[in-house]
């Protein structure tokens, strides 16, 4: 297609496949869909660009241990797995097994939520489900009974140590052997066991705890009021003993936390209020945003830069209430922007990297935005004919957009 120009050169392909080279652009126009696979070994700030001049459209494969990223705002909303009244969701680090509570069941993917199955867990009323780093050990509330799974949701044990109890909150470690669950106007009950055994822990004093959140290792926890002048208490010995933290007396209702505790995103539930994030561990908080709720839940990354927040509805004057939304942050809570979809969000769980979201709503919604494909031989981009595309090697075997027209898409 002529001599380079500025040193980057196009290339006019018409063949099914292509081996990429850095900082080199294709014009892809075939009548079937063009492959071409990523530069094997890039340089930091490489550039690739693709262009489809063809009806066959594009694909840009991968190579081990490479993924693109995207970002969240060009992520698809598209509803995922059965219609249910869904009451929470709960990711593996890595994103790729999903666990998601209902009125009705427990139901698990194996794929980024791209396929569903529907658990042995009783078919009865859960209200909320958390997970294990590796997605084996699961823990669900189920009225004022603890089930657990130690196999990835395929077999499940009531947890009869635990007591029956008017349980609200539960959280869990990275391995899955450290567990906690708070009893609505009592006190909070952990085992670090796998919950063979629990303890009751008594020195905090009772609370109307409304949300739990667990370091990684389990050591510190974090749980919040949801009295009228509700407090948020901290434990740093895994539960043994309890302090409040200086945040605002507020109606709160969820909280989450980075993997070594440091970052804290905590939620108002009533009586107005936003999000309230704190980055050193809970001595300082700041409001972040305005937009009262109720929200409901809040999810963070491990590095807590990527956080997540639901508001079930939003109240109206004129008659019932209204659809909530989602809002995502990736600056650790600095700034919030809403997503392209409402529904009565009740549930949201970020991968570790912060690269996969998954949030369900009690109207039948389940969802899997992806901020990045897939890592390794799996994960592509692919385009369609005027669809373009600019990505820039960041290092790690990430690649990042820099520019893009049209709608291009990652798996």
């Amino acid at each position: 297609m002529g001599p380079p120009s500025g040193g980057f050169e196009w290339r006019h392909v018409t063949t099914p496949t292509v081996q990429a080279a850095p900082n080199t652009g294709y014009v892809l126009d075939t009548v079937t869909r063009t492959t071409v696979t990523l530069p094997a070994a890039p340089a930091v700030g490489d550039v690739l660009r693709l262009t489809g001049a063809g009806a066959g459209g594009w694909e840009l494969a991968q190579n081990a241990g490479q993924r693109v990223f995207a970002g969240y705002g060009r992520a698809s909303w598209a509803r995922r797995g059965p219609v249910m009244p869904w009451t929470g969701v709960a990711s593996s680090a890595d994103g790729m097994r999903l666990a998601a509570s209902a009125s009705g069941g427990i139901h698990l993917s194996t794929d980024r939520g791209a396929t569903w199955s529907v658990s042995s867990a009783p078919a009865t009323y859960y209200s909320q489900i958390v997970s294990s780093a590796d997605g084996t050990h699961l823990m669900a509330l189920q009225g004022q009974r603890i089930w657990l799974s130690p196999d990835a949701g395929t077999t499940w044990t009531e947890n009869g140590t635990a007591g029956v109890r008017a349980f609200v909150a539960i959280t869990i470690s990275a391995d899955g052997s450290r567990l906690a669950a708070a009893e609505y106007g009592a006190y909070v009950q952990t085992s670090d066991d796998f919950g063979a055994t629990w303890t009751l822990r008594t020195s905090g004093g009772g609370h109307t705890w409304s949300g739990l959140a667990s370091s990684a290792d389990g050591l510190r926890l974090v749980g919040v009021d949801a009295n009228g002048g509700g407090a948020v208490y901290a434990s740093a010995d895994g539960g043994v003993s309890w302090a409040p933290l200086p945040a605002p007396p507020r109606d709160w209702g969820g909280v989450a936390m980075s993997a070594d505790g440091s970052q804290l995103v905590a939620s108002v539930r009533n009586g107005g209020g936003g999000l309230y994030v704190s980055t050193d561990s809970g001595l300082t908080w700041q409001e972040r945003t305005h937009v009262t709720g109720p929200w409901w839940s809040v999810s963070s990354s491990a590095d807590g830069r990527t956080l997540a927040a639901t508001i079930e509805s939003f109240s109206s004057h004129f008659g019932p209430s209204e659809p909530g939304l989602v809002y995502l942050s990736t600056d650790a809570g600095a700034t919030w922007i809403a997503q392209p979809t409402t529904g009565y969000w009740v549930g949201a769980a970020i991968s570790a990297d912060g690269m996969t979201l998954a949030a369900v709503s009690n109207d039948g919604f389940l969802a899997v935005p992806r901020a990045a494909s897939t890592a390794g031989t799996s994960g592509a981009v692919a385009g369609g004919l005027y669809d373009a595309l600019a990505i820039q090697y960041l290092g790690g075997g990430l690649f990042a957009f820099i520019e893009h027209e049209g709608s291009p898409t990652v798996r």
